[in-house]
């Protein structure tokens, strides 16, 4: 009877999986940016007018709402399409070159459309109001849209103290998005590969980045952050009657400050990278000398030891072989002589 026995191999290694093709990454997309700005737009315009109540409450809510989606968004997609969800974001891929410029078009177009039929959905919900008697009768959706100056959350909760006052013009809408955004770029182009895909860091840092992005941002213009959910918003508020303030008409503003935002995180790790482009071979190159220093320095020893001993061994045998030439040859001379000396010996004595 025969024994069989079966050998099982384990692997840590884990098979890759192939990257996701190209309309399955915009796919991604599309669907990340309508999950967001979907959630977004109905949490900012149906708790908004609470705002008359709680002040500072939307600002909280804002960016709870944010961190939690923009998070959610990026774990799940992070791996797909790197979860960008955002136009600055994609913006700054491409030019750091961790997607292709047509990826980033195609994104782009994703990321828009859906925002747009998010937007298209949540006014669709909206709850029309009774009454319609200018602008702060459109409540909801002016909550849902980036504003700024009159469309402020301060204006809309209190406008009557806010309505001789100028100061939350567009400078502080420029200035603090700038800063907000510059501050979610960075954050994608420090956790994310070179691929554009994410990290294990990636959905926290990014949930945090957008946080307080709107915590900062959202009493001055209602959080925008995000071009694709600004540009789906004013199309269908100004569909609406949402005309003064227009939402569309102050679009521009948050189209020029995330890819101005965009462009100069992208400048800074361009930089760094040219700097720093070669220093890892450096580094490789000082560590292989460094681990094969002492082990050049024993064979040249070693070789140098070799060679004595065979220069030493050589001279030797040189020598012994010159002595033994030397003796031969004065044997064999003295033998010569002795056989010469017989033969001639030979005949006197017979003579």
């Amino acid at each position: 009877m025969t024994d069989t026995t079966e050998t099982l191999v384990y692997s840590s290694d884990r098979p890759k999986h192939a990257p996701a093709s190209l309309p399955v990454r915009v796919g991604a997309e599309f669907a990340g940016s309508f999950f967001v700005i979907f959630i977004t737009l109905i949490v900012t315009g149906l708790l908004g007018p609470a705002n008359n109540q709680i002040p500072g409450l939307m600002a909280i809510v804002a960016a709870l709402t944010l961190a939690a989606a923009y998070g959610i968004a990026a774990i799940v997609f992070g791996k797909v399409s790197g979860g960008q969800i955002n136009p600055a974001v994609t913006f700054a891929a491409a030019l750091t070159a961790r997607i292709s410029w047509l990826d980033a078009l195609l994104y782009i177009i994703a990321q828009l459309l859906g925002g747009a039929a998010a937007a298209a959905i949540a006014v669709f919900m909206a709850p029309t109001p009774i009454t319609n008697t200018g602008f702060p009768s459109v409540g909801f959706i002016a909550h849902m849209a980036n504003l700024y100056d009159q469309g402020t959350q301060q204006f809309l909760s209190l406008p009557t103290v806010y309505s001789n006052l100028t100061t939350f013009d567009m400078r502080w809408t420029i200035v603090l998005e700038v800063i907000a955004v510059l501050a979610i770029v960075a954050t994608y182009l420090a956790t994310s590969n070179h691929n554009g895909l994410a990290t294990r860091k990636y959905g926290m840092a990014m949930a945090m980045a957008y946080g307080l992005g709107a915590l900062v941002t959202y009493p001055f213009d209602h959080a925008g952050l995000n071009p694709a959910r600004s540009t789906g918003i004013a199309i269908f508020a100004q569909i609406k009657g949402l005309t003064d303030p227009s939402p569309l008409k102050q679009l521009w503003v948050f189209w020029v400050t995330a890819l101005l935002a965009s462009a100069v995180a992208a400048l800074v790790v361009i930089i760094h990278d040219s700097v720093h482009a070669n220093d890892d071979a450096i580094y490789r190159e000082i560590q292989f000398e460094e681990q094969n220093a002492p082990a050049s320095e024993t064979d040249k020893s070693s070789d140098n030891t070799a060679e004595q001993d065979s220069s030493d061994s050589t001279g030797g045998t040189t020598i012994i072989v010159e002595q033994a030439d030397t003796g031969d040859s004065s044997e064999n001379g003295n033998t010569d002589d002795a056989a010469d000396g017989d033969a001639e010996g030979k005949p006197d004595s017979e003579s």
